[in-house]
């Protein structure tokens, strides 16, 4: 064998050798940690995991060398050797667990596959494990604030993501006439796409909290949906007639609806750098407009909502039937807007911008986002964009009137002065 074959395998054994360290120094720390005395008589300790991946990485080695698989048999020894004790603890009284006889499984397990496996793999997989055993109470605590409509949503998500997903990737487009009148894997992306933005936004929620205060609260919502965080605002204003309250949910509202822009130069980000560099003009100016009065409004009506106040209304992280209702539109629009550039030209696209933009703008913006610069020009997919947000801000407007007078003539005028100031900005851009 080459001298640097030899290196390779040493380093490899070595490799073997440290990671049972590692894996025996967490459990000697967890077993102090759990109030176990040090000279107590327990299972494996730093010296026996060290051992015990260095066989693993020992037997892979003969096993290359006469080409047969000893580390499977190696494998099977330490599984009754684990066996044993573990009855034998048991007998004795002993704590009943099966971490650290998994832990030991594991770095039998680690250690052959260093000298088997790419040992990027190896590494990565020592130290999730490591972590995990690690952090014992932090991953119980995650756990008990888990609800069993979340863990489901995660559930959905996962499949939309992990399954259909990749199978729809070999699914042809069907055209007609050089009209895409449906493409599975592209409308599917898409619906991953604002799921995963939805998803995030909603979980940055529970684990901030809402009780942080009214910045966060409105900034975090308008990630998951400024739709929602205005509709509840909104209602919430609606049971209440202390002006301090409505002063605390019109901020609220407004920081979610400046999130929402900036949500969607995200989205433009990700799926056309061109077109970000002349929409990011009339988005960051809408932006900062609805931001500063929504500043104001939130020090005016001091640091946080008063305690007990409801959430902002956004109830799952992911939720199916409006993710297929979503992909169904995106379908619509996407054919809509083949047509009217064929046969409408600009007009017709500003006029499905202002019908489509009006309930949800995730579509519209997704789709202009994709023909901007190739069948669109830069500055009509950026004035279609604006139309779209100012229809779907008028929506909103007419949901505020749901808080009452107060509370819809704040936040109505703040949301129109934003309107008319992305106008401008677009169609100074588009006579330019």
């Amino acid at each position: 064998m080459e001298a640097m074959s030899l290196y390779a395998v040493a380093f490899k054994l070595l490799l073997s050798l440290v990671i049972g360290i590692l894996f025996g120094i967490e459990r000697d720390l967890k077993g102090l940690q759990e109030g176990e005395k040090e000279d107590e008589a327990h299972f494996g300790g730093v010296r026996t995991f060290a051992l015990i991946g260095l066989l693993g990485g020992i037997c892979a080695y003969i096993g290359i060398l006469i080409s047969h698989p000893v580390y499977i048999y190696g494998f099977i020894a330490v599984v009754l050797f684990v066996a044993v004790s573990y009855i034998i603890e048991h007998r004795r009284g002993g704590k009943l667990g099966m971490t650290t006889e998994f832990s030991t499984l594991l770095t039998y397990s680690l250690g052959a596959l260093c000298l088997i496996g790419p040992i990027q793999i190896v590494i990565a997989a020592t130290i999730i494990l490591l972590f995990l055993l690690s952090q014992k109470k932090t991953i119980r605590r995650w756990g008990s604030r888990i609800k069993p409509a979340e863990l489901l949503a995660s559930l959905k998500f996962a499949l939309v993501l992990l399954v259909i997903f990749p199978f729809l990737k070999s699914v042809e487009p069907f055209v007609w006439q050089g009209i895409t009148i449906i493409d599975p894997f592209k409308i599917w992306k898409m619906v991953v796409l604002i799921s995963s933005v939805s998803y995030l936004g909603y979980f940055l929620t529970r684990m901030v909290g809402e009780e942080k205060g009214i910045a966060i609260s409105g900034f975090l919502g308008g990630i998951a949906s400024s739709t929602a965080v205005t509709h509840a605002m909104a209602t919430q204003s609606s049971q209440t007639k202390a002006k301090q309250v409505q002063t605390s949910l019109i901020a609220a509202t407004l920081f979610a609806n400046a999130v929402s822009f900036l949500r969607a130069l995200a989205i433009i980000i990700i799926l056309n750098i061109e077109f970000f560099k002349i929409a990011w003009i009339p988005l960051v100016a809408m932006t900062v407009i609805c931001f500063v009065p929504a500043t104001f409004i939130a020090i005016k009506g001091h640091r946080s909502r008063p305690a007990g106040e409801a959430g902002m209304g956004v109830e799952s992280p992911f939720r199916l039937k409006p993710a297929l209702i979503f992909g169904l539109l995106f379908a619509v629009v996407l054919l809509l807007v083949q047509l009217v550039m064929r046969y409408a030209g600009d007009m017709g696209l500003y006029l499905l911008s202002l019908i489509s933009g009006f309930p949800d703008i995730d579509a519209i913006t997704i789709i202009l986002a994709g023909v901007a610069g190739s069948e669109v020009v830069m500055r009509v997919a950026a004035l279609a964009l604006v139309i779209a947000l100012g229809s779907n801000l008028v929506f909103k407007c007419l949901i505020a009137r749901i808080g009452g007078v107060y509370f819809w003539k704040n936040t109505a005028f703040s949301l129109i002065i934003t309107l008319i100031t992305g106008l401008a900005v677009a169609l100074a851009l588009f006579l330019i």
